[in-house]
């Protein structure tokens, strides 16, 4: 936990929403879209950028500097390898993420290939990180679902995760979801099974001749078809 911990410290993701969205975006601290009513961020530690505690949680785990800079134990290299495939954040991603990670003694190997390699790979357990990109997460029961030990590929278990989860899934009540929700929000930043990378954010723009739009950050522009007309 402290290595996962650690690397989502030492990673600088404003730097990479700074490249990629140039201000139309945000540094992400649930799995979860900030227009949603289960959104609350109360009590959740946000991983701020902070080499110098990532370098201290590495230590604490028993992970020590090599002649070379990189971390050991127990004679074995602290190399991550990174499935990813190419696409403008990812190329923005990888030299921040190899420059952050080489700040705290890790070292980062990329692996860039199309997605059907990068989802054989991972399913084969032949990695360390993978990226991915997330869309239209309408409820919140999308954006933790994987995270269920009956769900996910990736072995990661957590008695309480998996409570939460089926807690939150099986009401309709939403403040009794919202509830559990922001508990479980708080039990996956401790744990850290993933690093949150970026909240994109969407620009309309439309005609002034065109009458009855109202934008749905959900569904776009689907939603007010029905009631579209032209001015003239």
């Amino acid at each position: 936990m402290r290595v996962r911990q650690a690397l989502t410290y030492a990673l600088d993701r404003k730097k990479v929403v700074d490249v990629v969205y140039q201000g139309y975006g945000s540094v992400a601290t649930l799995p979860l879209s900030p227009v949603s009513w289960a959104y609350d961020t109360k009590g959740v530690n946000p991983y701020s950028y902070d080499p110098a505690k990532a370098a201290a949680l590495l230590e604490q785990a028993g992970w020590k500097p090599g002649s070379d800079g990189i971390r050991e134990k127990g004679g074995q290299k602290l190399v991550l390898t990174l499935l990813a495939t190419k696409s403008l954040f990812n190329d923005a991603l990888i030299p921040i993420a190899k420059e952050s990670f080489k700040r705290v003694g890790v070292e980062l190997r990329p692996e860039v290939s199309d997605f059907n390699a990068l989802l054989a790979k991972r399913k084969a357990g032949n990695f360390d990180l993978a990226t991915f990109r997330t869309s239209g997460l309408n409820d919140p029961h999308d954006g933790v679902a994987r995270f269920r030990s009956t769900e996910n590929e990736v072995g990661y278990k957590n008695a309480q995760v998996d409570k939460l989860i089926n807690a939150g899934n099986g009401t309709l009540d939403i403040g009794k979801r919202k509830a559990i929700y922001h508990q479980l929000y708080q039990v996956l930043a401790n744990d850290a099974p993933l690093i949150l990378l970026a909240n994109r954010k969407l620009l309309y723009v439309n005609s002034s001749r065109i009458g009855n739009y109202q934008p749905d950050v959900f569904n776009g522009i689907f939603g007010s078809l029905p009631k579209l007309k032209i001015q003239y």
